[in-house]
Parts: C-alpha cells; sequence; structure tokens
C-alpha cells in the first residue's frame, strides 16, 4: 500500500525507460464516481485546491473509481497555509486502507488531483509547474498521476500527466466512464476477476 510505504519512509522508485513516453500507461479511465466528484468540487469558492485519487492498474491503463479530498485545512501546520499538495498522512492511510479493504485490495493511492483557483484549464505549463513541485515531494512517477481538473472552453475537462523524461509531465489521454455507483461497482468487480483470471 502506497499511503504505509509514504508515512515509513519509503519513496516511490522512478521506473523511467529511456523513451519520452511512459512505457505502462497508455490512457486513464475516469470513472463516474471520480468525475462527478470532481466537478462538484469546481462549484466550490475557494483558492487553488487538490486531494487523493484512488484507483489501479490493468493492462496499459489507469483506472480512477474515487477521488476525495485531502482532508480538512486545519489538520495542517497552524502557522503557515496548507500547500495544495500537501496530504496528511493519516487521511491518506485511512482512506487507503478502507478503498483497499473494500475493493479486496484492488485499489490504491494512484495521484493527486488539482483545481487552479480560476477552476480554467490554461496553458500547459501551469499544470507543468504543479507536477514538478509534486514530483519533488515524491507524489508523481510514471505510474501515480497529476490529474488537473477545470473547464476547458465552457466545458468541464481533466488532463492527467504522469512522469515522462527528462523529469517532465507528459499528458495521457482520459477517457470519461459514463454510469452511477452501481454500474461502476459492477465494473470494478469485473476487472478483479478479470485480474484474478
Amino acid at each position: 500500500m502506497r499511503a504505509l510505504k509514504r508515512t515509513l519512509g519509503q519513496r516511490p522508485k522512478f521506473r523511467l525507460s529511456s523513451s519520452t513516453k511512459p512505457d505502462n500507461i497508455e490512457k486513464v479511465v475516469l470513472y463516474a464516481t471520480a468525475w462527478k466528484f470532481l466537478q462538484r468540487q469546481l462549484g466550490l469558492p475557494g483558492r487553488t485546491r487538490g486531494g487523493l485519487i484512488f484507483g489501479h492498474h490493468f493492462q496499459d491503463t489507469l483506472h480512477v473509481l474515487l477521488a476525495g479530498t485531502s482532508g480538512l485545512p486545519w489538520w495542517y501546520k497552524h502557522d503557515e497555509e496548507r500547500g495544495v499538495l500537501d496530504i496528511d498522512a493519516r487521511f491518506t492511510l485511512g482512506w487507503s486502507e478502507a478503498v483497499g479493504e473494500v475493493l479486496q485490495g484492488h485499489a490504491d493511492w494512484c495521484g493527486n488531483w488539482l483545481i487552479h483557483s480560476d477552476e480554467q484549464l490554461a496553458e500547459a505549463e501551469r499544470d507543468a509547474a504543479w507536477f514538478r513541485r509534486g514530483l519533488k515531494l515524491g507524489l508523481f512517477d510514471d505510474r501515480h498521476i497529476l490529474m488537473v481538473v477545470g473547464f476547458e472552453e465552457g466545458l468541464f475537462w481533466v488532463r492527467a500527466y504522469l512522469l515522462g523524461a527528462p523529469n517532465e509531465p507528459f499528458e495521457v489521454e482520459v477517457v470519461f466512464e459514463e454510469g452511477g455507483v452501481e454500474r461502476t461497482l459492477r465494473q470494478i468487480a469485473d476487472l478483479i476477476s478479470t485480474k484474478e483470471e
């Protein structure tokens, strides 16, 4: 479990190939349970904000099943403003244990999401700056993503970034999965049974 390893001080090992494209993940499938939560976050007033995403890798696809906040602001240092990419280890570990248990170990913390204060998807360089900050914190690599959520030409949209070469974000395709919670749970059960075969 990623959150437990991080809590114990074990940083992720980068598994970057020599190409400019991560060799494992071709696309991100964003399930309705996750994208509907993220869409609701766009309606909240405030500054740049972010949180956690949970899912699993299957073949060349990262399936993002759930998204949540990073906890409450007062859980962080009282003498300074909480950084958007800061995480509370206890909160993240609790989420990870719960998600892992419910989904029989087939899901884990797989990245973070971010919404810019203007809620717009603009130039990719703005996203890249946040990605580099998260990279320094050990949050992102070639399997753990940054999802940037916002409006593009008035439409809800999400960009996903993995570590590319040389230590730069590489954007991967995002596909939106339709359906409600029941359908998502059936899809998760199907994916679990497929992985076990």
